[in-house]
């Protein structure tokens, strides 16, 4: 789900800010890029995002086209990768271009997802457009490294968004000047 959200502060200047927020039950699709040797496996209450081939590299890539210069960006996902399947491997990427990449976080062994929540501001500052990637290696049949690991029953895998990506746009002159000139206004009124 694509929310452009307006805050309004008591200086009545609009904040406009890009949120993609869902889980593996709700729109996995928008904004979905492009995906290799990747699958969404259904296990009836838990679905996630894994390779399709062990032994092997895929990838899942979500793009965002944005309508203002990123300022601040965040991410929150997860990465799910089972403690007796030695050499499974998860990376989370994001780049501002496509094809130079920052890794951000990488899966852990553990009996539960390891949550990723980072701020990506530096690496999409002045960008229009936004990559988020996941790289997974899954080693051995039936137990895959995962991505996106959703959970139905369970609170502690489920989270109201499982996925989000957040960003907000550089400020434009004319509100930095309103901003400036609100400040001023309030500094002389409480010297008044």
């Amino acid at each position: 789900m694509f929310m452009l959200v307006v805050l309004f502060t008591n200086s009545a200047l609009a904040t406009i800010e890009f949120v993609h927020n869902f889980d593996m039950y709700g729109d996995y699709n928008e904004y979905l890029f492009s995906t290799t040797n990747a699958q969404v496996r259904n296990e009836g209450s838990t679905k996630y995002w894994c390779t399709q081939t062990t032994n092997s590299w895929s990838d899942i890539i979500y793009k965002y086209d944005l309508p203002f210069s990123v300022d601040q960006a965040s991410l929150r996902c997860n990465i799910y990768l089972y403690p007796y399947r030695e050499g499974s491997q998860g990376f989370v990427d994001v780049s501002a271009d496509g094809n130079t990449w920052t890794t951000v976080a990488s899966g852990q062994l553990s009996i539960n997802p390891v949550w990723i929540n980072v701020d990506i501001s530096s690496i999409l500052k002045g960008s229009n457009t936004a990559y988020v990637r996941s790289r997974l290696y899954s080693v051995g049949w039936n137990i895959y490294a995962q991505f996106l690991r959703t959970h139905l029953p369970d609170p502690n895998y489920r989270y109201p968004n499982i996925y989000e990506f957040r960003a907000s746009p550089v400020p434009e002159p004319l509100t930095l000047s309103l901003l400036v000139l609100g400040g001023m206004a309030m500094l002389r009124r409480r010297e008044l």
